[in-house]
């Protein structure tokens, strides 16, 4: 597991960006005449992952110092709230669009949205009351939307072609011998 994480970790300092991270899954290449088709496919779910935890790490500190006595606490509470939830909802479909997945992101914002709406409705019909349960819903939908987000949005597949042309050779007479001509 230790290996896993270092790895990961090393892909992000090597990449420069939480944003470019990705693993490739697995690379094709195929020759078609005189072009080659190189694509790879990338998932990089890690990097969903990564942000989702960093909201809901900082929802989770909000809500600890929103309940606090003193009013400094209360304010820096707010605060961090309001970042988690911006990070969590906001932070994950701009790694989609930086992807170049924009309808992932779009999906991912949209998803996300209806996964808190629909889970506190679900939380306030099984419980018939407006207490905790539609909030717990919605956290729960919530992040069931954000495992499904990071295992099954997160990929992306980049296709390079390369065409070249073939070379072609001809033996020319050139006077009393022969030449060799290369020609595109």
């Amino acid at each position: 597991m230790l290996a896993v994480l270092h790895s990961v970790v090393t892909r992000i300092v090597l990449s420069g960006s939480l944003f470019a991270f990705a693993l490739p899954a697995h690379a094709e290449q195929t020759t078609k005449g005189t072009s080659t088709v190189h694509t790879s496919h990338e998932w990089y779910g890690p990097t969903v992952f990564l942000f989702y935890g960093i909201g809901y790490s900082a929802v989770g500190v909000g809500l600890l110092g929103r309940s606090m006595d003193s009013p400094v606490a209360r304010f820096g509470g707010t605060l961090i709230f309001s970042a988690g939830v911006g990070t969590a909802l906001f932070g994950v479909p701009l790694i989609h669009l930086s992807h170049d997945e924009i309808g992932a992101g779009g999906i991912s914002l949209g998803g996300q949205v209806g996964s808190l709406l629909g889970g506190a409705a679900l939380g306030y019909a099984i419980s018939g009351d407006g207490t905790t349960a539609p909030f717990v819903g919605a956290a729960a939908g919530h992040l069931a939307f954000a495992l499904a987000d990071g295992f099954f949005l997160a990929h992306h597949e980049r296709t390079l072609s390369v065409e070249t042309s073939a070379m072609r050779f001809s033996l020319v007479p050139d006077g009393l011998g022969a030449a060799v001509r290369m020609t595109h």
